[in-house]
């Protein structure tokens, strides 16, 4: 999910392992762009050779990762940044 300035932008939630696609909102933005991800709730998924294409992208962790960076922090480095305080953290509404 991605906001700015408080709006949500972007939202792809999806499931492997059966539970498929949660929800699609807003534009694919930087890396994601040039992917086509896997939609469960497109009209296009009632049908079998949807499953079957070669064109369609199924998020990983390293992928995800990827996204995160590009629009802001990849969560996995966190540990390697010298800017971040030593604090329990923020929370925001």
């Amino acid at each position: 999910m991605k906001s700015v300035n408080g709006f949500i932008t972007r939202v792809y939630a999806h499931v492997g392992g059966g539970d498929g696609t949660l929800k699609v909102y807003g534009e694919p933005e930087g890396p994601e762009s040039d992917l086509t991800l896997v939609n469960s709730l497109c009209e296009d998924a009632q049908y079998d050779d949807y499953w079957e294409r070669d064109d369609i992208d199924n998020p990983d962790e390293e992928l995800l990762m990827e996204i995160a960076e590009n629009w802001s922090v990849d969560p996995t480095k966190l540990t390697e940044r010298k800017d971040i305080k030593k604090e329990l953290g923020l929370t925001g509404k």
